[in-house]
């Protein structure tokens, strides 16, 4: 075990193994910060998606692929997936006053999509913590 009087002389033979470690947390930090970055409000857990919906209208944007939305989509999904989104966020004029739930396969594609949407105007975008992974693990009916 290193003692504080000994930590300066453990530095300086392990230091490759020292900054190995320190690249690591920052590296974790970082992805930690990303991750919370997006305000909690704005991401659901399947159970508030319906709620949301049901209380709000909300409408549910699934942004995966054709072929993954065809192989299981919640119900009334629309399907418009993050790249042509990106490029034609206008798709989703006519939802811009109603509550915006992005669903991606794992809920991490949704949150720079939505980042984007939000500085378009659109004030009411959520994203789903997990993505259909989540909904699925949660046993929430499935349109095929």
């Amino acid at each position: 075990m290193v003692t504080m009087e000994q930590l300066p002389e453990f530095i300086a033979r392990h230091w490759l193994l020292v900054a190995a470690f320190i690249v690591a947390l920052m590296a974790l930090l970082i992805v930690e910060a990303r991750s919370k970055g997006l305000s909690g409000k704005y991401r659901l857990t399947p159970q508030h998606a319906i709620r949301l919906i049901n209380s709000e209208k909300a409408v549910i944007v699934d942004i995966r692929d054709a072929n993954a939305y065809s192989k299981g989509h919640i119900t009334n999904a629309i399907n418009i997936p993050a790249t042509e989104l990106d490029k034609h966020p206008q798709r989703l004029e006519q939802y811009k006053q109603q509550p915006i739930i992005l669903v991606c396969a794992m809920g991490q594609k949704s949150g720079p999509l939505r980042n984007k949407l939000h500085k378009k105007g659109y004030e009411k975008v959520y994203l789903m913590i997990g993505g259909m992974n989540a909904w699925n693990s949660a046993n929430m009916p499935i349109v095929k």
